[in-house]
């Protein structure tokens, strides 16, 4: 805060750095910076304003956003659209009350009676996400959403694969962001069957996905699931045609299928090795072999500690 002021306000919540008490608990104030803007902005003073909140009530939902017992509150500002009782965040700029969906369509400021935008075609009753790490995805009595917009699909076979593939019992689909149209369906050609976390196959197709910045992916014709052998299905490691794929990735090892235990997503083991993303990490023992981080790539046994595939 800015270091003149001589006015004591409490902090409400470490949610938020810019809703405060004032003395004694008496009102709720908004405060933050001002400042020249730009590309390089310099700091300018500090604002404060008395938001017409009852502070008894009032709580913090997120940096910007509070609520009291009858009203919400975005940058100190009253929201006059909503059910403050039942309103809550969902996830980035989306939003619920028992009445309606919403998106955030407010800007920074402290005017009142502003309005979120409302999703009219969800169903807020039975409305949730069907991924807990992003807004993309939901579900609601009627069917399965996509960015907001409802899609035809089969909702009751419909499963996800990653933020942006999916499939259901007619096809596979992948989906660019915040394109509706489903871009050139697969249709299956018998029963599908999620072989592991980024692998479908029908009878005749094995489709894999990986997940990163081109997003490839890849189809591959087979002969039905019983020839696609799944090493472990949670670090999506399997074999089809003579070729090990492990995170959807071709490598040239050969894994003992009868003592090969998958340890976490990235490394697993057999009789006769260490392994991490497809390659062999020289010289570890398997029998005494273990993760010390995965994010880090630490790994140990009896004698040695690894950082990826090296000795440390």
């Amino acid at each position: 805060l800015c270091g003149c002021s001589t006015v004591t306000d409490t902090q409400v919540d470490e949610k938020s750095s810019f809703y405060y008490y004032s003395v004694g608990k008496r009102k709720i104030i908004y405060k933050y910076m001002t400042s020249t803007g730009g590309f390089f902005p310099i700091p300018t003073g500090q604002r404060r304003f008395e938001v017409d909140a009852d502070p008894e009530t009032f709580v913090v939902l997120s940096n910007t956003i509070g609520k009291d017992a009858d009203n919400v509150f975005f940058s100190g500002g009253r929201v006059s659209n909503v059910d403050a009782p039942t309103f809550e965040i969902l996830g980035d700029g989306l939003y619920k009350d028992k009445n309606n969906i919403y998106r955030n369509n407010i800007k920074d400021g402290a005017e009142d009676n502003r309005t979120l935008a409302v999703l009219s075609d969800l169903d807020a009753a039975t409305f949730e996400l069907m991924d807990s790490t992003s807004v993309s995805w939901a579900k609601d009595k009627n069917g399965i959403i996509y960015y907001y917009n409802r899609l035809d699909v089969d909702n009751k076979t419909f499963q996800l694969l990653s933020h942006n593939t999916a499939y259901d019992k007619d096809s596979f689909y992948m989906f660019a962001t915040f394109e509706v149209d489903l871009p050139d369906p697969y249709p299956w050609h018998g029963k599908p069957k999620r072989l592991t976390k980024y692998a479908v196959a029908d009878d005749e197709l094995l489709i894999m996905y990986t997940y990163n910045k081109y997003n490839r992916l890849e189809t591959h014709p087979i002969a039905g699931h019983s020839s696609v052998y799944v090493y472990d299905s949670a670090s999506h490691i399997l074999e089809f045609n003579g070729k090990l794929y492990w995170e959807n990735v071709i490598c040239y090892i050969t894994l003992d299928k009868a003592t090969f235990t998958a340890i976490d997503e990235r490394y697993g083991k057999d009789k006769n090795g260490a392994y991490l993303s497809g390659k062999v990490i020289p010289y570890a023992n398997p029998a005494h072999f273990e993760v010390i981080d995965n994010f880090m790539r630490l790994s140990k046994d009896d004698k040695y500690v690894f950082y990826k595939y090296d000795i440390i």
